[in-house]
């Protein structure tokens, strides 16, 4: 039990969690993939999942992965809120 105290496993729980709720919600069409919402869970989560990877020296294919994740996320969060912008200023 005492693993859960540490603040580091606190950020990488939260960051998976963070993932895993936008995939289910995906699935089960609570949220859109192409809007924000999603693309921020995915982006946060995957950032924390980064940080602590580095931090605890986990092995490097968690880091590119999760990097390649956030990096990914945030192209896809640019894009809705480039979206949601044309939409607002067209309406």
């Amino acid at each position: 039990m005492a693993a859960f105290a540490d603040p580091t496993q606190v950020l990488s729980l939260a960051g998976a969690s963070l993932v895993l709720a936008a995939y289910v919600a995906n699935l089960f069409r609570r949220l859109d993939s192409e809007r924000a919402p999603y693309a921020a869970l995915n982006a946060l989560g995957s950032a924390l999942l980064s940080y602590t990877a580095l931090v605890e020296a986990s092995p490097w294919g968690i880091v590119l992965i999760e990097v390649a994740w956030t990096a990914i996320s945030l192209v896809a969060l640019g894009r809705a809120l480039s979206q949601r912008r044309t939409r607002r200023d067209q309406g």
